[in-house]
């Protein structure tokens, strides 16, 4: 459930609210780090691969960027810029141009 403040209000509305704002506080479901949203400008695909422990990141001008995906729950994310992504440890892909 997701509650937003000003809109219409149930007997479990308080529940609700405090709930999630415990959520907030923990860092837990929607508010955890595994659902991290693409920010705006920020289009730099960053791949983790957990069978050989790769990062790797995807710029738009790589080969496989469109057949990439950045999924929840794993440590995949969005990068705003190149020198991002390396202090996260994750390298260039082979597939990007040099």
């Amino acid at each position: 459930a997701y509650f937003e403040k000003g809109k219409t209000i149930t007997e479990n509305s308080l529940t609700i609210e405090q709930s999630q704002d415990k959520a907030k506080l923990a860092g837990r479901g929607v508010w955890s780090s595994f659902c991290q949203t693409k920010k705006e400008g920020c289009i730099i695909k960053g791949n983790y691969r957990p069978a050989d422990n790769t990062r790797i990141y995807h710029t738009p001008d790589c080969y496989n960027y469109d057949r990439i995906t950045i999924k929840p729950g794993t440590s995949d994310r969005w990068f705003c810029s190149e020198e991002e992504a390396k202090k996260a440890g994750f390298r260039k892909s082979n597939d990007c141009p040099k």
